[in-house]
């Protein structure tokens, strides 16, 4: 229904697409855009204005020229963290580093301009929000709740709020892809509050990211999650690629696999006809002037692409085993599977998850697996839009999803000259918050300084721990044996980090606390 508020909108974008449904005559409406597309790309290009981006038409990616790609993972990463991805090597336009450590695109036309990834991110959502105001046909429909990656931190979150905001946007949540998952089937609600454990599988273009839910007494809680960043439906197009091009050699005797430009053709071509199969028995591939001024053209059955991707599905399945190895839950604890993204939509590997869950877990795959997370959102937003009237307190009770840490949390102390220090972890990913902890550590009896340093750290993912807020010690008395350090930590629902620190034996202490973080902490709030 349409509030007093106007319009609520659910919103999701990825790497490559984004979506945006509308809640309408009692209902989710998934919106196309201009182009009549009900997903919209989200590359950007240059607009007509001087110095601004606007999302790129499905002809100027396919060209592939001047295109800024898969922005929404590189909120607040620093340019190193980037460049070691093979994130840089896949971008069409240059990135370099810019202020303070962070990359920033740069496209050239008739003069050189550059762009940070949240100015990216910003085009996409002014894109989603003039598709759903003018399906709409209302000016006022800007409220919304945004999909978020489980994996998101603090600070990415509020980047990603501060685009939307930018691009006009009024957040009313930010709620983990997971949980707007499960609101789309209705699961948790009303007719079954308690339905266990779920596991939420996300193929999209460039990863795999699996989510291991459990349902209790209508919340959701985000137990596991394992996700494989270089693995997706850009694999299946470059294996489709390469048994093209080498059809197109034994044609016309011509190595093309060399040349970048055309191969991003094949590609293009290939993932349209990956797209076909997932209905059709058979599609087709054509690329005008592929190479050397020759055309190139081919068919393709279901049954010989799933030959050429069969062990690609293989690996696909590996981030179940890990997921639930997280859990330590076995294949017959789950009840249920949501699938999402647009690569779900093969149904090799919808076939494939049902036989790895012996065909005991329900394979929930009625919505369109790209829609869904939008769907979701958008339910959410109508909820929350409904209860605008009501205080805080009470529409935090309302919430659907349990609120849990995205990141771990862990100390380390160290001394006032920056010297490495050991890792201490205290919250694991997926804590439930609100959350306090407390420990206690040495220092040296000569140290006069300490430095509790908060990081936000999670093994599992392979990155560096990264320091969120820091707690300084002076003036410690020299002892004779090591000085015990008693360090408090805890994470308010509202997203509040408090640190606090005491020297025992002098009872020297300080604190420090982060700002309340909108949507907190967790992957939904």
């Amino acid at each position: 229904m349409a509030s007093d508020r106007g319009i609520v909108l659910g919103i999701s974008i990825g790497s490559t697409k984004g979506c945006v449904a509308i809640y309408k005559d009692d209902m989710p409406v998934v919106v196309a855009n201009d182009a009549g597309d009900r997903v919209t790309p989200c590359a950007t290009t240059l607009s007509g204005k001087e110095n601004s981006l606007r999302v790129a038409t499905r002809q100027e990616v396919v060209k592939g020229t001047g295109l800024i790609q898969g922005t929404l993972q590189l909120l607040c990463k620093t340019y190193e963290e980037v460049s070691k991805s093979s994130f840089v090597s896949r971008q069409i336009c240059e990135v370099s580093e810019g202020p303070k450590g962070m990359p920033v695109f740069r496209i050239s036309a008739e003069k050189s301009f550059t762009f940070t990834p949240r100015d990216a991110v910003t085009a996409v959502f002014a894109k989603l929000k003039e598709s759903a105001k003018s399906a709409a046909g209302r000016e006022d429909a800007k409220d919304c709740v945004i999909a978020v990656p489980v994996s998101f931190t603090v600070q990415q979150r509020r980047a990603l709020q501060s685009a939307a905001e930018k691009a006009g946007l009024n957040v009313l949540r930010l709620l983990s892809e997971p949980a707007c998952a499960l609101l789309a089937y209705g699961i948790g609600q009303q007719s079954s509050p308690n339905a266990g454990n779920v596991v939420v599988y996300d193929i999209g273009a460039t990863s795999v990211n699996v989510s291991v839910v459990s349902v209790m007494s209508g919340l959701y809680r985000v137990v596991a999650e394992h996700s494989n960043p270089s693995l997706g439906g850009r694999n299946f197009d470059t294996a489709v690629a390469k048994h093209f091009a080498f059809e197109f050699q034994r044609k016309w005797k011509m190595d093309m696999t060399d040349n970048k430009r055309s191969m991003a053709k094949l590609r293009a071509a290939s993932e349209l006809c990956r797209q076909s199969l997932s209905s059709l028995n058979t599609a087709s591939a054509t690329v005008e002037s592929l190479y050397d001024g020759m055309d190139f053209q081919s068919n393709m059955s279901r049954s010989r692409f799933e030959g050429i991707c069969g062990p690609l599905f293989q690996q696909c399945l590996e981030p179940v085993n890990q997921a639930l190895a997280k859990a330590g839950l076995a294949t017959t604890d789950i009840s249920k599977v949501v699938i999402t993204g647009g690569c779900a939509r093969t149904p090799k590997l919808r076939q494939w998850l049902d036989s790895f869950f012996q065909g005991k877990a329900e394979v929930l795959s009625s919505i369109s697996s790209e829609e869904v997370i939008a769907t979701g959102a958008s339910l959410q937003a109508n909820l929350l839009a409904s209860n605008v009237d009501r205080d805080l307190e009470e529409c935090l009770e309302m919430q659907s999803e349990m609120p849990c840490l995205s990141c771990g949390l862990a100390i380390a102390l160290g001394t006032a000259d920056g010297g490495s220090a050991q890792l201490h972890p205290v919250f694991p990913v997926s804590t439930p918050i609100p959350a306090r902890s407390k420990l206690t550590l040495n220092v040296k009896p000569d140290q006069t300084c300490a430095v509790v340093t908060v990081c936000e750290h999670s093994p599992a993912s392979g990155e560096p721990a990264r320091p969120v807020l820091r707690v300084v010690l002076k003036d410690l008395p020299a002892t004779e044996q090591d000085k015990e350090i008693e360090i408090s930590l805890s994470v308010a629902q509202s997203g509040v980090l408090k640190v606090s620190a005491k020297e025992l034996s002098s009872k020297i202490s300080a604190q420090v606390s982060t700002e309340p973080v909108q949507n907190g902490l967790s992957p939904g709030d």
